[in-house]
């Protein structure tokens, strides 16, 4: 079986919005699902439990947290610069749950179809298994704005065009160092990793500061196998075979759990929010929790209970 593709016009990968990589993993499973010859949307189902892994959500009937991941990727806006003037868009127009059924059906805004549908030209296309594996929604948004110029083997971009395209506003990484070490550098590990693509990049001035980026691209060897995915449930497993290198990671951070707490339960708490914030992140709230829980230190917290994991959660 041949490895799921997904089609967007180029129009749709210049856009400028900022979604997490768990709704990017989303939106861009249900754009695989359009067919060529499609003429219109059709309503995209998924079972809760297909959902819940695509978004990252793995708590058995965690219907209300669904229901917030699709409440806000129904009210997510991005903009499309067509010739005419700027188009304000949401990605999705409804979200319908079918609770007897345990499925939720998702469409596709009607303003989207020149941007999806029977596309012939100016549009890119890539393997949906290779941007399932990133964790960095700025390293599938770089990824795709670079494929769209593989065959040109360089981009440019100044760096105020470059953070609109990614969402990025004013108040984060507004220091270069800050973005470079956040945003550039690991989408360049990532799509170096895990993808068709790699890519160097040179710093440009502009007076005293770097104020433009040039991106040399490379194409490369796919040197993990690829995998047919027929239905949700595979794609979605793709992020936990990503996570396997990070198992050194977890442990060290199971480390500073207080012996008695070693439990399943916490452990699967901590690799949720390991792969969704980072270890630094999880080691700080470790840390607080083991200061300021009853569980560790009885009367730390007055007014609250002694469940070490509520309090770590």
């Amino acid at each position: 079986m041949e490895d799921i593709v997904v089609r967007k016009s180029n129009a749709l990968v210049e856009a400028s919005y900022k979604l997490t990589a768990q709704e990017q993993w989303i939106i861009l499973f249900l754009t695989s699902m359009i067919k060529n010859h499609d003429e219109d949307f059709k309503d995209y189902s998924l079972s809760i439990k297909d959902f819940s892994e695509l978004a990252g959500v793995r708590h058995k009937g965690e219907y209300k947290e669904v229901e917030e991941v699709t409440k806000k990727l129904v009210g997510r806006v991005f903009t499309i610069n067509e010739p005419s003037g700027p188009l304000q868009i949401s990605l999705l127009s409804s979200a319908k749950y079918l609770i007897g059924k345990g499925t939720v059906t998702l469409r596709f805004d009607p303003n989207l179809k020149p941007y999806l549908l029977q596309l012939k030209d100016r549009f890119t296309k890539y393997n949906l298994h290779q941007v399932m594996q990133m964790k960095s929604s700025f390293s599938i948004r770089i990824y795709e704005l670079l494929k769209q110029y593989q065959n040109l083997k360089e981009r440019s971009f100044l760096i105020k065009e470059l953070r609109e395209k990614l969402g990025i506003g004013p108040e984060e990484y507004p220091k270069y160092g800050n973005f470079k070490q956040k945003v550039l550098n690991v989408a360049q590990k990532e799509v170096e990793e895990k993808t068709d693509i790699s890519f160097e990049y040179e710093e440009i001035k502009v007076g005293r500061c770097v104020g433009k980026i040039r991106f040399f691209i490379k194409t490369q060897a796919r040197t993990k196998k690829t995998l047919p995915f027929p239905d949700a449930i595979a794609i979605s497993k793709i992020g936990e075979q990503a996570q396997v290198s990070e198992s050194s990671e977890l442990l060290r951070l199971m480390e500073l759990i207080p012996q008695e707490f070693r439990k399943e339960s916490i452990k699967e708490l901590i690799r949720l929010a390991f792969e969704k914030n980072g270890f630094d992140y999880v080691v700080r709230n470790i840390e607080f929790a083991n200061d300021g829980s009853n569980a560790v230190n009885p009367g730390a917290s007055i007014g609250k209970g002694s469940n070490y994991r509520n309090y770590l959660a």
